[in-house]
């Protein structure tokens, strides 16, 4: 079952619905949350089940572990590419928006915390997902946690990130001071540009990103838009032929 411990032995899947079948009832839900268990096949992961062959909708569902949960929430480093889950017939959460055919548009891949109800064990929690990528479904940590638990490793998981983004922005702004007012304007130029390329992305990629701003595309729009001018700034570098002036005289 899932290696990351959020899900019981009962832990089942539904791949392959054609659009044809995707009906909801009279409260708008989804008609396969009441299908019958032997419509399900068990999996051991929940990313990329087996047997996809092109399929771009995907239904996971498992029974939720007991624990001692004061304020448990659902953490999941990732989703392919957009999803809702439902737990028991309710919908709790939903990420992206899906049109009248049950598709929609990449919205960016930011981790989640989905809040849950107390007495969460036993319940069954089910995921619907569409994907035009190459992977459908949960990536990374799945995982019934406390919230101040996942907080906590957030902030540890980023903290190493933010203090090299932070000392390199620094040195970025001040590359660009000297390349406003110094000799070697080209040269302090293309350090800022380098800088500010690197500290931008070192940010971008830190899970505490989503504590500066919600804005899951922006953030990924920017990091790749990083990562691409980091070549451009080394032939920038190189172009120019600056040399630190500890090197003259």
């Amino acid at each position: 079952m899932w290696s990351s411990g959020c899900c019981s032995a009962t832990t089942t899947a539904k791949l392959g619905v054609s659009l044809g079948r995707l009906s909801f009832d009279d409260n708008n839900r989804p008609q396969w949350l009441q299908s019958d268990s032997t419509e399900w096949q068990s999996i051991d992961s929940p990313s990329n089940p087996p047997g996809r062959d092109g399929h771009e909708h995907l239904w996971l569902r498992t029974t939720l572990p007991a624990g001692d949960w004061s304020d448990p929430v659902l953490f999941i480093t990732s989703i392919n590419l957009i999803g809702q889950v439902y737990l028991g017939d309710e919908l709790i959460y939903q990420y992206g928006e899906f049109d009248d055919q049950g598709k929609g548009e990449f919205a960016g891949w930011p981790w989640h915390m989905i809040d849950l109800p107390d007495d969460v064990a036993g319940q069954t929690l089910t995921f619907r997902f569409y994907s035009y990528y190459t992977s459908i479904g949960l990536w990374g940590q799945v995982q019934v946690m406390e919230r101040i638990d996942v907080l906590k490793q957030v902030i540890h998981d980023s903290a190493q990130d933010l203090g090299v983004s932070a000392l390199v922005l620094v040195l970025a702004i001040l590359a660009t001071i000297f390349a406003l007012i110094g000799p070697e304007r080209r040269g302090f130029g293309s350090i800022a540009l380098f800088a500010y390329a690197s500290g931008l992305m070192l940010l971008a990629e830190t899970p505490a990103r989503q504590f500066i701003a919600d804005g899951p595309l922006a953030w990924d729009t920017l990091r790749a838009g990083s990562y691409y001018t980091l070549p451009v700034a080394l032939e920038c570098c190189s172009a120019t032929g600056w040399k630190a002036p500890l090197g003259a005289g």
